[in-house]
């Protein structure tokens, strides 16, 4: 059986990097996950990963994983 403390990150990350995120006004797949988790609330960090935008949702994009801090 798993040590719960260690399936911590997985069900309360920290940080969250949603590639695919789009500047699609309409929500849809990667970028309706970045809405989503900001109405719910997610105290986090979000990084959305697109090498076409620099912002999505009012937050700063990246353009790979390797980019994110």
């Amino acid at each position: 059986m798993p040590d719960k403390h260690k399936l911590n990150s997985m069900f309360f990350p920290k940080s969250v990097a949603v590639v695919g995120a789009s500047a699609n006004p309409q929500g849809w797949g990667a970028t309706g996950f970045v809405i989503r988790l900001r109405d719910q609330g997610f105290e986090g960090n979000i990084y959305p990963v697109n090498p076409k935008a620099t912002e999505i949702q009012g937050l700063k994009t990246y353009p790979d994983v390797k980019s994110i801090p």
